[in-house]
């Protein structure tokens, strides 16, 4: 149950980080396999980029 916990918190770190709404990052990150969570967590810019930003201009 920890690692569940320690990835949503990094999950909630790169929404705030990023921008995206935390349902978009939730939904391309949470059912990732241990290895691609990692490779998209180090280096939240290989999120895909047509997810929609919940920051309004």
């Amino acid at each position: 149950m920890q690692q569940v916990d320690q990835r949503l918190d990094r999950m909630i770190q790169i929404a705030n980080e990023t921008g995206f709404s935390l349902d978009a990052v939730v939904s391309v990150m949470g059912r990732c396999d241990q290895s691609t969570f990692d490779a998209l967590s180090d280096k939240p810019s290989r999120l895909p980029r047509y997810m929609k930003s919940s920051v309004r201009p």
